[in-house]
């Protein structure tokens, strides 16, 4: 069976740019703000309930409304670090658009209902980095 060199490229190419995703998440995702938040929502959400517990509406309200403002600002954060993340990924299949064909190369060995029997680049270089996601995330790889 001959694998074709585009094919190994696009799955090096996968790796490099997880691997600069990883990087990046590192020096940009808010890890330690989104800890804080969770525990803040946490504490929140406990003091709301007993505050519905007691009776005292009007504190279990103010008690939500703060919750529900972390929980924003949780969310927006989470937003970040995944645009953080797929940023490199991005950049990848720009540069990959501009090199490789539009053709079908990947030559699946049997029929996938959702590909047919062969994929793209763009299909093989999102498996791809999926597989190196896994396989960091089996290895607990994390560069801080």
């Amino acid at each position: 069976m001959f694998i074709d060199n585009r094919v190994i490229l696009v799955f090096v190419l996968a790796l490099i740019f997880t691997i600069i995703s990883k990087i990046v998440c590192h020096f940009f995702e808010p890890t330690e703000e989104i800890e804080e938040l969770h525990r803040e929502i946490a504490r929140i959400s406990k003091l709301s309930n007993d505050a519905l517990e007691c009776g005292n509406k009007e504190m279990y309200y103010v008690l939500q409304k703060q919750g529900n403002e972390l929980l924003h600002k949780l969310f927006v954060k989470i937003f970040f670090s995944a645009v953080y993340e797929l940023t490199p990924h991005i950049v990848a299949l720009g540069i990959l658009q501009k090199n490789l064909p539009l053709e079908d190369f990947v030559n699946l060995p049997f029929p996938f209902s959702i590909f047919g029997d062969s994929i793209s680049w763009q299909g093989w270089y999102i498996l791809s980095a999926f597989f190196w996601y896994a396989i960091f995330k089996v290895a607990k790889v994390k560069f801080k």
